[in-house]
């Protein structure tokens, strides 16, 4: 299944729809990211994997948010997951992406992803996951 790439008002948006074989997730990445500090400078990504069946091992993980540093050097990171699962995978990968300087969330909801990287606030109201219980 495809990772699909789109730059939209500055924001970088990466959505991955079922599974993606790793080297050609990379490939799309690295072009994507090229794409993204072309931009504006901002350094916007948004990761959706709300329709994700993929299983990263953490060496994958650490890989991408390697791959996403050094290709921006410092910027801001939304992940916007659709269950528990994804939820404790994308706070590993956001932990391993603030360790190399990346500014990284996760979020139950795509407006309040938008908001951060764009306010560097989320909604109340809409939340982000990480003030909001999961069910």
């Amino acid at each position: 299944m495809p990772l699909y790439f789109d730059l939209n008002e500055g924001v970088g948006v990466f959505r991955t729809v079922g599974d993606v074989e790793f080297e050609e997730g990379l490939r799309v990445l690295e072009a994507g990211l090229e794409a993204i500090r072309s931009a504006d400078g901002r350094n916007l990504v948004l990761f959706d994997i709300r329709q994700s069946t993929e299983n990263r091992t953490h060496d994958e993980l650490r890989g991408i948010a390697g791959v996403t540093q050094h290709q921006l050097g410092k910027g801001q990171l939304a992940l916007v997951v659709g269950s528990e699962l994804y939820y404790g995978l994308s706070r590993v990968f956001a932990a391993y992406a603030e360790r190399d300087g990346l500014m990284a969330e996760v979020f139950l909801d795509m407006d309040a992803a938008l908001q951060w990287l764009r306010f560097g606030v989320a909604s109340e109201s809409t939340g982000d996951a990480s003030k909001h219980e999961l069910t």
